[in-house]
C-alpha cells in the first residue's frame, strides 16, 4: 500500500501529511496518465482533483480522500495558503467512498 499526495500546495500537503501521519508516501504536483498507472487497489490518494479524476481512482480499488477548504476566500483560491490560514479556512479532509457518473449529454 502507498500514501500519495497530490497537490501543488507545499503547506497543503505538509499538512495533510501530519494530520494522517503518513510515514511514507509519494508527493506529486499533478495527476498525470503515467501516475495514475502507478496508483494501486488498496493505496490512498489524498488531494484535490476533478470528479473524472476521483472516479478513475476508485475504480482502480484505491482509496481517495479529498482536501476541503469551505471558508477560504476567492482572493486566495491559486495561492499558496499558511498552515494558520489551512485552519483558519477550515481544512478537513473527506473519504469519498463511491462516486457514481453517469454522461447526461450523450445522445441516445
Amino acid at each position: 500500500m502507498m500514501d500519495w499526495v497530490i497537490t501543488r500546495h507545499h503547506n497543503t500537503a505538509q499538512y495533510v501529511i501530519k494530520k494522517m501521519k503518513l510515514q511514507e508516501y509519494t508527493r506529486v504536483d499533478r495527476l498525470s496518465d503515467a501516475v495514475l498507472s502507478e496508483i494501486k487497489p488498496d493505496d490512498n490518494v489524498y488531494g484535490i482533483l476533478p470528479l473524472y479524476l476521483i472516479y478513475r481512482i476508485l475504480m482502480k480499488g484505491a482509496r481517495y480522500y479529498t482536501i476541503v477548504l469551505p471558508h477560504v476566500h476567492p482572493d486566495k483560491w491559486t495561492k499558496e495558503l499558511t498552515e494558520d490560514e489551512l485552519v483558519e479556512a477550515g481544512i478537513e479532509i473527506h473519504e469519498v467512498r463511491s462516486l457514481q457518473l453517469q454522461r447526461a449529454d450523450a445522445e441516445a
